[in-house]
């Protein structure tokens, strides 16, 4: 398993688009990526004020 910190610039656009979708109040804080056994899984923090926060999980395939 290895998991790291992505920058805003690498997050795919599939991953973006759905965070707008679902939650367009929410600004994207960060985005970790997981990848084990040839599958990646995103991991974010969303931000809507400093009381209100998401934690979202999104694996690779919902991003097709």
């Amino acid at each position: 398993m290895v998991q790291q910190v992505i920058t805003k610039s690498l997050i795919p656009q599939g991953l973006i688009d759905i965070l707008a979708r679902d939650h367009p109040d929410y600004r994207i804080d960060s985005v970790d990526t997981i990848e084990k056994n040839g599958q990646t899984t995103y991991r974010g923090e969303l931000e809507k004020s400093w009381d209100e926060q998401l934690l979202i999980t999104i694996t690779s395939v919902h991003l097709k």
